[in-house]
């Protein structure tokens, strides 16, 4: 199978060179062991640099053991997930394959004629240094239905535009050309849905930070909740292991 991303933009795409064509993205799922996994090598970090001395308490000693398991699963499980989207061009349709360890799934997501639009859209996103902008791909489906068709990039708009071009091409919709600093919102005009697209307000951007705030009190909260439940934590472990 052909990964849509050693294809070139203007490569001839049609079923008899490119029988089925494979879209990887990292998934939601994807994405979450992934972030488990850094978040519980900062856990641990946090505790060795906050520990009282060289002699760690049953709080902190909870906070790295859990952690520590956290770690290990989530890296387990990120490597042993593989889900990406199949593009079959002989029978016209779009799968999405899903695979957690030994179990894989392929399901059915829709025909090349239900995709209507396919687009680059964006998002305004911030460090210590900079603004800066993310993209990635999407397309809507007849139902209204908005699907990601490739992982955020820092920036590079135009090689988004190119992965959209290519998976229109593959299915037939419409492309629409993504906008610098802007992102993409679905409309439809008579049965039809496309894409219009639009700057992010204040309102936007205060949104997301405001997710980002509350995602990083949860993650101090659960932390502090692990520590106070120390002494417990560390007899339940124990008993396991005896």
């Amino acid at each position: 199978m052909d990964d849509l991303k050693d294809i070139s933009v203007d490569a001839e795409i049609n079923s008899d060179k490119f029988p089925k064509i494979k879209v990887d993205l990292r998934t939601p799922l994807e994405l979450t062991f992934f972030w488990l996994a850094g978040l519980s090598v900062v856990a641990i970090v946090f505790a060795f640099i906050f520990s009282p001395g060289e002699k760690f308490d049953q709080q902190w000693q909870a906070v790295m053991a859990v952690a520590g398991i956290c770690l290990v699963f989530s890296i387990a499980f990120y490597f042993n997930t593989d889900n990406y989207y199949i593009f079959d061009l002989v029978n016209k349709m779009m799968f999405y394959h899903f695979r957690f360890f030994s179990y894989t799934r392929v399901e059915r997501v829709a025909s090349f004629a239900d995709i209507h639009a396919v687009t680059s859209t964006g998002s305004q996103e911030s460090d210590r240094y900079e603004n800066y902008h993310t993209y990635r791909v999407q397309c809507i489906l007849n139902t209204g239905q908005i699907l990601y068709l490739s992982d955020d990039t820092h920036g590079n708009l135009e090689k988004q535009n190119g992965t959209a071009r290519k998976i229109a091409a593959i299915t037939g919709a419409e492309y629409v050309a993504g906008i610098p600093g802007c992102y993409a919102v679905a409309k439809k005009a008579g049965d039809r849905f496309s894409f219009s697209f639009f700057e992010p307000s204040w309102f936007d951007i205060t949104k997301k930070s405001a997710f980002e705030i509350g995602a990083i009190l949860v993650y101090v909260a659960i932390l502090v909740t692990i520590g106070k439940n120390g002494p417990a934590i560390i007899r339940f472990l124990k008993s396991l292991i005896e």
